[in-house]
């Protein structure tokens, strides 16, 4: 995996790295039945989210792990669902200087968002586990 990198020049001179014999900056290691993903560089320090998120979405994508959700969601902007025994809740939370558009399916019960969250504002809705109706919303 390979990931352009940029350092404010305070953090690269405070960031500690890694030093791999081979020379290499990624290294895949094997431990029981899953795989360590370890980088030389510490990808979360560097310049902007974009470095950090493609990393953990390979990374996920490695391991098998798929989205519960299939549409956009831009960057700063976290959306979590939490399956309940007959609903689904999804916490929307903008952590993105601007007004930021959504639009998700819930590939479990097929509700959809289709919505736009204020900087800095959260929001809560809770669909139909079912058929994907929403039940309740919050923060609107």
């Amino acid at each position: 995996k390979s990931l352009a990198l940029s350092f404010t020049h305070e953090k690269q001179q405070a960031a500690e790295y890694l030093h791999f014999a081979d020379g290499e900056t990624f290294h895949t290691f094997t431990h029981g039945k899953g795989r360590i993903f370890v980088t030389s560089e510490p990808v979360e320090l560097a310049e902007g989210l974009q470095p950090a998120g493609d990393l953990y979405a390979w990374a996920l994508n490695q391991a098998g792990v798929e989205k519960p959700f299939a549409g956009h969601t831009p960057a700063g902007v976290l959306v979590r669902p939490l399956i309940l025994a007959d609903s689904v809740m999804y916490l929307i939370v903008s952590e993105s200087a601007d007004i930021e558009k959504i639009a998700v399916r819930d590939k479990l019960s097929g509700g959809e968002i289709n919505l736009s969250v204020a900087p800095g504002r959260a929001m809560l809705i809770l669909f139909n586990r079912k058929d994907g109706h929403v039940l309740a919303r919050f923060g609107e």
